[in-house]
């Protein structure tokens, strides 16, 4: 299957959640609110809970190391790198 073609953008969107305007055109991405990116694993399946937040760190341009194995703590780091990229705090 033609990975520009209509129909692969239609499976990976079912598959990712991600909607069709980012994975289409990549550099949109930018244009895409940090909570749409933090909802995009919501729904992915990984065998370790840390990757769920692992993938997300090139989306959102954070650099932090990995640590396997220490499952959602993984996702509470995350947040908090960003949250010194983009200065929120809750």
């Amino acid at each position: 299957m033609d990975p520009a073609s209509e129909d692969f953008v239609g499976i990976l969107q079912d598959i990712t959640k991600i909607q069709q305007i980012y994975l289409r055109d990549p550099d949109s991405l930018h244009h895409a609110s940090l909570t749409r990116k933090l909802s995009w694993p919501s729904c992915r399946q990984t065998t370790r809970k840390d990757d769920a937040a692992y993938c997300l760190m090139g989306l959102l341009n954070v650099n932090m190391p990995l640590l396997y194995g220490e499952g959602a703590m993984a996702f509470i780091r995350l947040q908090e790198e960003v949250i010194k990229i983009v200065g929120i705090v809750s």
